[in-house]
């Protein structure tokens, strides 16, 4: 049985609030994005760039939990408790991209040298991971 294939992300099809939410999903996606590149491009090859590239699907998830949830909220006929709940995850959503894109530019920036004993990164990606985490977690009001 093949998939049913999902439009792709485009926030201007949207109505206010909702085209808000997306494009600031989408734009701290492109800070994700640009975070890794930067980083691979000052040196940071190696598994630790890879660990954070590999977080990529993680982000792209999100964008697409974020697409779902608004094109939902803007089809109406949902009761107000189900719009209050939708702009209470997109704002969670919105604001776990942005602390994982500025998570990623850090880490990728600011990278310690191997077998520094003060380096953070470990803890850093870990920062990132969990944040990444509660992107996945259901929100208020969901199952």
């Amino acid at each position: 049985m093949a998939r049913r294939r999902e439009p792709p992300v485009d926030p201007f099809v949207l109505a206010e609030p909702w085209r808000s939410y997306v494009r600031e999903a989408l734009q701290a996606r492109a800070r994700f994005a640009a975070a890794v590149a930067g980083g691979a491009e000052l040196g940071g090859e190696g598994p630790r760039h890879e660990r954070l590239a590999g977080m990529a699907p993680r982000v792209d998830d999100a964008i697409a939990s974020c697409w779902r949830i608004a094109r939902a909220a803007d089809a109406g006929g949902l009761d107000p408790a189900a719009v209050d709940a939708a702009h209470h995850q997109l704002v969670r959503l919105t604001a776990r991209l942005d602390e994982a894109a500025a998570r990623a530019a850090e880490l990728a920036l600011g990278l310690p040298e191997p077998g520094d004993p003060s380096s953070s990164l470990l803890d850093g990606l870990e920062a990132l991971r969990l944040a990444l985490d509660e992107l996945d977690a259901p929100g208020p009001g969901t199952a």
